[in-house]
């Protein structure tokens, strides 16, 4: 077993160095966690050691330290996922980030092998520190390329991914990363115009009569939804029949585009994207009768085990809840231009919470009110509260005096329409 481990890797001194380490890391099937480490050494880069008493055992790659840990499956990257992240993350940096920094050209956009390698070459000769700054590179290479803006949070995205994971290998300072605010960039709402799916049956107008319908270039498509996944959102349908038609697939429409983020961007495969994944349920009171048959009558005992499954309830929804804002975090870092767009995903993870816990709610005998006292619903109303005041407090776009006129011209204009009016009319 000792074999089968990682040799540790040496510093990298430049950007292709970077590279090469962080693209063999990414092929690796590896835990990746930041909440799971070796309790010897604290690292992070975890390896299966097989199951005994359903537990699932991990070695450490760094000191061999072998101990169990609850882990999540859908934490687990995937060969196909890391090969798409391997060729995003290659074609970020060989072809965007090396014409930001004037490197070699390519002619197609497609790089052969020939390109790949001069590329190659030209960032070898780049230390690992000009990353720190590299940001408006990438920005300045996306233009160079005329890529479409659509595409500009993508390799956004991957170039911040590999960058914070640098940091995390204490090969960067992270002090020094320049990145833009969250709310800057494009116009808020920008994307999610663009990414509009066209509605069956509506008629277009002729002005756009020869153009092609642009639907989200990461959201889920038809063929690639599970049968499992297609219930539960069926099933999801069906719980908010009462909202208007339109509400409810732009509710779907959300909720693929963030399926559609995890399989294509984190690795998760298409079998293992589930609604259930995403609200994790926590029962929100212990069951009566397992606890009689656990204790029988004794009504101290009874009490015992009830306080202490109340409190094991209450400590798992409140590591639900923080599963919940570690997913919306990673999403509102892909999705940093459109705050609108954040605002609106946290409102759908309300529904979908109100979804996974209304058997629960039904089973007590509880009415809507107590939706207020489930963790993961307290979170994210909170989070929810907070983008919707970034977004209020985001500068439009387009400055209010390039948008409109003072009361001085119109009412120029108003006087010269009343001077007209009252000019003689003679037949």
């Amino acid at each position: 077993m000792t074999s089968a481990l990682r040799q540790p890797v040496d510093s990298p001194k430049t950007v292709a160095q970077a590279l090469t380490i962080y693209c063999d890391e990414l092929m690796h099937l590896t835990w990746h966690s930041q909440d799971l480490k070796c309790p010897a050494c604290e690292d992070n880069l975890l390896l299966e050691a097989g199951c005994h008493d359903h537990d699932q055992h991990l070695l450490c790659s760094q000191c061999g330290h072998e101990f169990d840990g609850v882990i999540d499956l859908s934490a687990k990257p995937e060969k196909s996922g890391s090969h798409n992240r391997v060729s995003l993350i290659r074609s970020t940096v060989l072809r965007v980030l090396t014409r930001g920094w004037g490197g070699p050209i390519s002619a197609q956009r497609r790089m052969n092998e020939a390109e790949q390698s001069a590329a190659l070459a030209f960032l070898a000769s780049i230390e690992i520190d000009a990353l720190l700054q590299a940001e408006e590179v990438l920005e300045k290479g996306l233009k160079a390329l005329d890529i479409a803006a659509s595409s500009h949070k993508v390799y956004r995205y991957q170039f911040r991914q590999w960058v914070a994971w640098l940091e995390r290998q204490d090969w960067l300072s992270p002090q020094v990363v320049t990145q833009q605010p969250r709310t800057g960039g494009q116009p808020i709402g920008t994307f999610a115009n663009r990414y509009k799916h066209r509605v069956p049956g509506r008629k277009r107008s002729q002005r756009f009569k020869n153009q092609r319908p642009q639907k989200p270039v990461y959201a889920l498509r038809d063929h690639e939804v599970n049968e499992a996944l297609r219930l539960e959102l069926e099933a999801f349908r069906q719980f908010h029949r009462k909202l208007a038609k339109d509400t409810i697939a732009s509710y779907v429409t959300e909720l693929r585009k963030l399926l559609g983020w995890q399989h294509r961007f984190e690795g998760v495969p298409l079998e293992h994207l589930s609604l259930a994944k995403l609200i994790p349920f926590v029962p929100l009171k212990p069951c009566h009768s397992d606890i009689v048959a656990e204790v029988g009558q004794d009504e101290d005992a009874y009490l015992k085990v009830l306080v202490q499954q109340q409190q094991e309830l209450d400590h798992q929804g409140l590591l639900a809840a923080q599963q919940v804002e570690q997913i919306l975090e990673q999403y509102f870092e892909f999705q940093a231009e459109c705050v609108g767009t954040q605002v609106q995903i946290t409102h759908v993870f309300c529904s979908l919470a109100q979804f996974v816990y209304w058997e629960d709610i039904q089973r007590l005998g509880l009415d809507r009110r107590a939706y207020s006292q489930i963790p993961v619903l307290k979170r994210l109303r909170a989070i929810r509260t907070a983008r919707s005041k970034v977004k209020q407090d985001t500068p439009p776009a387009i400055p209010l005096e390039d948008r409109s006129i003072s009361w001085r011209q119109v009412f120029e204009v108003l006087k010269q329409q009343q001077r007209k009016a009252d000019e003689p009319y003679h037949y």
